[in-house]
């Protein structure tokens, strides 16, 4: 019985759910419990039956947001853009303990916030003025620029001319916080993945303050740090596994 009972507790016929709106609506009557059962059986159904084919992947998200968040100051407010956010929560996050935010993509930011300003398009085409920017972000972002991804226009050298513009618009003295692919030297229509040269053209007319290196295990489980010898020997399997190195900078203009 006490395994059926466990059984029956994942399938939602005692239901758990953390959306507060859906505990509005949760009761203890009998068409509650169903209701809730069976929509999450009918959620659980796919990965019952094709959870051997799932592609499991721990991506380089578990390592950026710390490594970011441990290097915003918290005893002052910023004005900070964070270039590339189309899918990210970061913008939100940092508006919500004060700091100004403006975020730049080529698609459409779904949230919203009173100290956060959402600009749509190419940053090229930005009119933003020189020094404007206490902090300038580029998490998991720069590589795609210029090949097609994202929907990213196809130019030469995007990456290397998204960078100059970041380097344009951060004040002096002001702190890069970029994190990218690194490894043995690849390019595709997805992203760059750079080793110690291309990584230094890239980064050109900052100051590196901090780099941390990291691999990712071949089960795309676990993430661990590395040097940067060891991390630049990481080879690229294919576009669907992406990249299994990663470098973190903290940079100065």
């Amino acid at each position: 019985m006490a395994n059926l009972k466990e059984f029956l507790t994942q399938f939602g016929f005692e239901p758990r759910i953390n959306n507060p709106i859906l505990y509005r609506l949760k009761g203890n009557n009998v068409f509650s419990r169903l209701f809730f059962g069976t929509s999450r059986m009918i959620g659980r159904l796919p990965f019952e039956m094709f959870k051997n084919k799932f592609y499991p992947e721990i991506n380089s998200r578990i390592i950026e947001l710390p490594f970011l968040f441990t290097h915003i100051p918290t005893d002052k407010k910023l004005k900070i853009l964070d270039f590339g956010c189309n899918e990210s929560s970061i913008p939100i996050q940092l508006a919500n303990i004060g700091h100004k935010v403006v975020g730049y993509d080529l698609l459409p930011y779904p949230y919203k916030h009173s100290n956060f300003t959402f600009h749509e398009g190419n940053f090229l085409d930005n009119k933003m003025s020189s020094e404007s920017f206490d902090v300038v972000l580029g998490i998991s972002s720069v590589e795609h620029c210029g090949l097609g991804s994202y929907d990213s226009p196809l130019f030469s050298e995007g990456d290397i001319k998204i960078m100059k513009e970041l380097h344009r618009v951060l004040k002096k003295g002001g702190m890069l916080i970029l994190t990218v692919p690194f490894g043995q030297k690849h390019k595709d229509e997805f992203q760059h993945i750079y080793d110690s040269k291309a990584l230094k053209d890239l980064i050109k007319g900052f100051t590196v303050k901090e780099e941390r290196y990291f691999i990712r295990n071949k089960a795309l489980t676990e993430w661990t740090e590395s040097t940067k010898e060891k991390t630049e020997k990481v080879p690229y399997v294919d576009q669907k596994r992406g990249a299994d190195g990663l470098v973190c900078l903290i940079c100065t203009k």
